[in-house]
This record gives C-alpha cells, structure tokens and sequence, in this order.
C-alpha cells in the first residue's frame, strides 16, 4: 500500500472549494484500497492537531492565537464584535500586501516557511511515496516543493486549482511588474514538480506562455474533479419549502465580481415571484448585506444566512428546485461548486456578464441550465427565466448521463495521473 501526503488549506473544508476537489480525489483513492492518505491542513479553531478522520490520517499546524480568533470569528459573523475582528482581519492582510511588494507574490513567507517545515517533519518520519500539494496560496506549493528539495526520491504533483500565473495580477502595482513577478515565482514553486496539473481553463495561457518555463513537458491538462454520485440521502432540512419553488445559492459573494443583484431583480419581476423561496448560504459582508437589499419587499420568501455544514447544505440542494450560479469576471477561475450541481441532475440558473464566463461552456452542454445574460433588457431576462421554469420545473438528469457528458471532470483522471509516476 502505497503512502500519500495531501498539502491542503483546511480539512474538512472550511468554505473552501479546492479543498472540496481535493476531498473528492483522496476519497476515490481511498476506495481503491491501494493508498493510505495523510493530509497536513491548518488548523482551524476548535480542531484537534491529529486525528483519523473519514478514512484520512490528518496533521494540522498551528498558526496562533490571532488565527485561531479570526476563525472564530468568521464562524460567527453574525455578532458586531465578531464582524469586527474579521474587517480586522482584511485590513491586516491588505498591511502584509503592501509590506511584501519586493517578494510579490509571496506575502506570507513566514507561513510559507511555516508549512515547509511542518511537511519535512512529517514526510521524514511518515516516508511517503507520493506528495500531492495544491495551490489555493501559494505555501502549500512551497511546502510540497520543500519536501521535493529535501528528498529527490519522493514523486511530487502540484495541482493548480487556482491558476499561478494567467490571472488577474494585484491592482495596486503595475501590470507589467505583478506579471512578471507572477512568472517568476511560478518558476520557482514548479521547478521540481514530477506532475503539474492545471485546469483546462487555464490550457490556453500555459500553452501561450510555455517557452523557458522547465515544467510545461511535466504539464497536465485536466479539469475540476466534481462530477461525482451524489451520496445524499433524502431528508427534512429546515430551509426548503415544500410546494414552492426552492431556489440555492451557496458561496461567497463579493463585490462587484459576485453581484446578487441582477437574478434577486429577475426572480422579483418574474410571475413565479409569490411560488419562490430563495436560500443565501453565503460569507462576504458587503455582497451580504447587498442581498438583504435587494429582497425587501420581495413577494416570495427568502432568506440570507451564514454557511451550513456541508453534509446540511447538500440536504438543502437535493431538496432545491432550482441550484444558483453568478457568473464572475475572471474567464480562467470555474467555480467548483457547478459540477456539485450538475451531478445532481437539478436545474441550474446563471447570471453572466462577459462573453467567455467561465461557467457557461459547461452549461451550454448540460440541458438543464438557463444562462441569463444580464447585460440584456430586465424584460427579456424575466421572460427566459419564466420560460425555462415553465418547460423543466420538476424535471432531472441522470447522473450517467452527466458522467458521460463530462468524462474529465471526475477524480479518476487525477488519479492516472498519480500512476503514471508512481
């Protein structure tokens, strides 16, 4: 049985999506019965710093007090003080990004150095065969590039969840400077990686930007791993409404990239307004608070509340009519949560303002989605919804046929990847 290490930001998923894609390639590794996983996560407040867990040996590290107190707080948001200590928290990281702009993109190093230390430690004394480390920060890279640096012999796969280089550089310096930056440090993070695996939204760029970079023959291309069975057993949730039209929508809301706005006008207008329920699970103040907005004076019933565990919040989809996307700016950032979505076969709703949104060429091919451009006229926008509702309320896709629309998208292509090398 072989041993693998997985350098991830937070397990279980604390609101993180990559993490979530990560949970689902350790778990289909683990039904093979041929790998051990170990994870090495942050730990979060109130967890334990070792634990067995879902099948997984996890290692957590300690980051101090004040980390422990912002993770407190970000549970709770919903109280003053707490609210408090997480703007707090902003303005903190917003000091650190402009007291690292010689070493950008690297604003953490101390952390960096941090998970370093922690993954030697532990691949010295566990001797893994395999170290799988994402980037959603770049420390988790750095810590898996470390262990690389220190023991050749150890196969080492970076995954690109979030690209490195390809996006939107910081506003605050100039393009030209961030880019180049940015390149430069992907350079350096990849440089002995046995596999990098990035996304295929972001396949162009690399393909665009590959000379001189030593790790594009070591490249590739896959997608996000989220077309799997749904295991979710039919329950009570507390939230959906039976007899009406639940709406869900789940994840950050960030302004002005994740805007609510534009689909709470749609649905408001819409002739269904008086049949809807639409659920908020979401963090971000400002989007928040825009949400609430919004819905006064909406003639359906809604609600905008702080996230659920995630074994609730898959309850409260199964449970849905209708699953929400809002489409963002950056063309090569998928959200994740969209294959979740179309593995359960549900109906999809997706607000989208440019033209190679990221989300969108999945939904052109999944037959139960209304992509809702809103650029356009309110007028015509609420007559496609009203339209989309009128034909597909009530209607599913199975899941094989999900399966096979999108063969890439699910954790066995990761995993070939993991035995070419091993």
């Amino acid at each position: 049985m072989k041993k693998v290490l997985f350098i991830i930001q937070s397990y279980p998923s604390n609101r993180s999506a990559n993490v979530l894609c990560d949970e689902k390639i350790m778990k289909a590794m683990l039904e093979t019965g041929e790998y051990e996983i170990h994870c090495l996560a942050y730990r979060f407040h109130g967890q334990k710093l070792q634990e067995d867990l879902n099948g997984f040996k996890v290692h957590r590290i300690k980051r101090g007090w004040w980390w422990n107190l912002y993770t407190y707080a970000r549970d709770n948001e919903s109280k003053f003080i707490y609210r408090t200590i997480v703007k707090i928290n902003r303005l903190y990281m917003r000091l650190k990004q402009l007291c690292f702009i010689p070493v950008y993109p690297n604003y953490e190093p101390i952390l960096a150095k941090l998970v370093a230390k922690n993954a030697v430690e532990l691949h010295r004394k566990e001797q893994y065969d395999l170290i799988v480390a994402e980037h959603s920060g770049r420390d988790t890279l750095y810590g898996g590039m470390k262990v690389k640096e220190c023991c050749p012999d150890v196969k080492f796969v970076s995954i690109l969840w979030d690209p490195l280089s390809g996006r939107q550089p910081a506003k605050y310096l100039p393009r030209k400077y961030a880019e180049r930056c940015i390149e430069e440090d992907e350079g350096f993070l990849l440089k002995n990686s046995d596999r990098v695996i990035c996304l295929q939204s972001n396949e162009e760029y690399q393909k665009q930007h590959s000379v001189d970079k030593p790790f594009f023959k070591n490249l590739r291309v896959l997608d996000i791993p989220g077309i799997v069975h749904p295991a979710v057993k039919p329950d009570k949730d507390g939230f959906t409404k039976e007899g009406w039209i639940n709406i869900l929508y789940s994840g950050i809301l960030t302004l002005p990239d994740r805007d609510p706005s534009a689909f709470i006008r749609i649905i408001k207008q819409s002739k269904y307004a008086e049949r809807i329920n639409i659920m908020f699970f979401s963090a971000g103040i400002e989007g928040v608070s825009r949400a609430k907005k919004e819905l006064q004076g909406f003639r359906g019933s809604w609600l905008v509340h702080p996230y659920i565990p995630k074994e609730k919040l898959n309850v409260v989809a199964l449970n849905s009519e209708i699953l929400l996307n809002i489409g963002g700016s950056n063309p090569v950032m998928v959200p994740s949560k969209i294959f979740e979505y179309m593995s359960l076969g549900k109906l999809i709703a997706s607000t989208y303002y440019i033209e190679n949104e990221s989300s969108k060429k999945y939904f052109d091919s999944y037959p139960l989605a209304c992509c809702l451009d809103i650029r356009r006229d309110i007028k015509e926008l609420v007559r496609e919804f009203d339209d989309f509702v009128s034909l597909y309320l009530n209607k599913t896709i199975p899941f094989d046929f999900v399966q096979e629309k999108f063969p890439k998208n699910t954790p066995a292509e990761f995993i070939k990847v993991f035995e070419e090398i091993l």
